[in-house]
């Protein structure tokens, strides 16, 4: 009587424990500040910015395997000078600043996507991280 249920408890951690949620830490915030320019190097302004933790999540319960997760951590604009400054809070998954419409042209930062900058977290100095100029190409 005692094996169906150990069984049935192994069974239950297996199917249900594998799920990781993607998380957020509400006690540590970190900034995130870059420019966005053509590519002719001229301010890009007033470009609509969203940043986006995103994660996957893993499960053996149906429909099963991994799944990818995004949620919105901040959104702004860029200023006239084509500079942008967002606040969002830390989590467990990658942030990606994401260009609507916009592509990518060329970023030191690393490109997730064509239309999405990585934010590398571990590159900030005191929760700041400066994002070297990033090229997009106008729709």
């Amino acid at each position: 009587m005692k094996q169906p249920a150990l069984l049935l408890s192994v069974i239950f951690v297996v199917l249900f424990a594998g799920c990781r949620k993607l998380a957020f830490y509400g006690d540590t915030f970190y900034t995130v500040r870059g420019k966005i320019v053509d590519a002719a190097n001229q301010p890009v302004a007033n470009l609509p910015l969203v940043l986006y933790a995103v994660g996957a999540e893993f499960s053996l319960a149906p429909p099963g395997g991994t799944r990818q997760v995004r949620q919105l951590s901040a959104n702004g604009m860029t200023g006239a000078d084509g500079a942008f400054r967002l606040i969002f809070p830390k989590s467990n998954g990658q942030h990606a600043l994401i260009l609507e419409n916009y592509q990518v042209i060329d970023s030191l930062e690393g490109s997730l996507c064509a239309t999405c900058v990585e934010v590398d977290i571990e590159a900030a100095r005191d929760y700041l991280i400066e994002i070297a100029p990033i090229r997009v190409a106008l729709p």
